[in-house]
């Protein structure tokens, strides 16, 4: 006679075989839902920094307060600028101690974004960390932009140098 129906031991197989994979497809589910959610946040995040070095862009050939010959114009360790987009274009707005906490930049919650101007020194043609000679017509753009995923602080910095001409 022909037993039509699972038996005993290949019901066990079989249910032992689903605890044995299950998991592990549902940990490889989990993790590409969390990457995804973390590229996701990287791209936001790189986007906002790359809109304000695009920001110091404009501002270098559009704006009359951007004298490169001023150096008052730059930052120090302890400030910063958080770039403003107004009707009339962006403005580079006043320096803000690094005490306080930046605002949340306009179009992406949850994201901020500073701006470090700083002064250049170069030692024959190379730019040099300490030592050597201000190039009044070089500034370093530092772009930090910030947020949090899963509770986590990331940052993503994006440096320039940009010169005068």
């Amino acid at each position: 006679m022909k037993n039509k129906g699972f038996t005993l031991v290949e019901l066990i197989v079989a249910i032992g075989l689903s605890a044995l994979f299950l998991p592990a497809i549902i940990y490889v589910y989990s993790f590409s839902l969390r990457s995804a959610s973390q590229g996701e946040g990287y791209t936001q995040g790189y986007a906002l920094a790359q809109e304000q070095m695009e920001a110091i862009y404009f501002l270098k050939k559009n704006s009359p307060d951007w004298d490169w010959t001023d150096s008052s114009i730059n930052t120090n360790s302890i400030e910063y600028y958080q770039l403003q987009n107004g009707a009339g274009g962006w403005i580079l707005g006043s320096k803000i101690p690094k005490t306080t906490l930046p605002s949340e930049a306009d179009g992406y919650p949850g994201y901020t974004a500073i701006v470090e101007v700083l002064e250049v020194r170069r030692d024959i043609g190379s730019i040099v960390e300490s030592g050597g000679l201000i190039d009044d017509l070089t500034r370093k753009i530092v772009i930090t932009v910030s947020w949090k995923e899963n509770g986590v602080p990331v940052d993503i910095d994006l440096i320039s140098y940009v010169s005068k001409h």
